[in-house]
């Protein structure tokens, strides 16, 4: 079966450690930097994603900071504007209240005129009356139907006037 040839044996280490030569001085170095590039490059490569990560992490703060203070702007401004809207309310309540105020106090001065007017007129007709039924029954001795007749007229004249 198996049968031991000392020379084939011989020949078959010396092949083997020329080959093991040959690879070690030629194709080990070339293989060995080969892999130590690879390392290389997937270390640089996970560096790389460990910045890109951090750096994406950092914009990401940025960002939601920004949209914090966005909203913080945004309802101090909704705020302000609540603010003066509701002092320009209470300014335009105080004016109307003031105009109300005016007008009605006006409106009294023109009320109480125009009593004072009227009373003044109705003394002036009155006295106006006085005057023609006096003039009326002295220039004439009347009986009392006449009189009558008289005032009425004169009464009929005034309203006319």
């Amino acid at each position: 079966m198996l049968d031991f040839a000392p020379g084939l044996t011989v020949w078959s280490l010396i092949t083997f450690f020329l080959l093991f030569l040959t690879l070690w001085k030629f194709a080990w170095p070339q293989i060995f930097k080969a892999m130590e590039d690879r390392e290389e490059r997937i270390r640089n490569s996970i560096e790389d994603a460990e910045k890109a990560r951090e750096e994406a992490e950092k914009i990401k703060a940025e960002y939601k900071d920004m949209i914090d203070n966005a909203k913080k702007e945004s309802a101090e401004i909704v705020k302000q504007g609540a603010e003066k809207a509701e002092k320009v309310r209470e300014e335009l309540i105080e004016k109307a209240r003031e105009d109300a105020a005016g007008i009605i106090e006006k409106t009294k001065r023109d009320l109480e005129m125009e009593r004072d007017k009227a009373v003044s007129e109705m003394k002036e007709r009155a006295i106006d009356l006085s005057v023609a039924i006096s003039a009326k029954i002295i220039t004439s001795a009347l009986d009392e139907e006449k009189q009558k007749e008289l005032a009425r007229q004169a009464i009929q004249e005034m309203e006319s006037n």
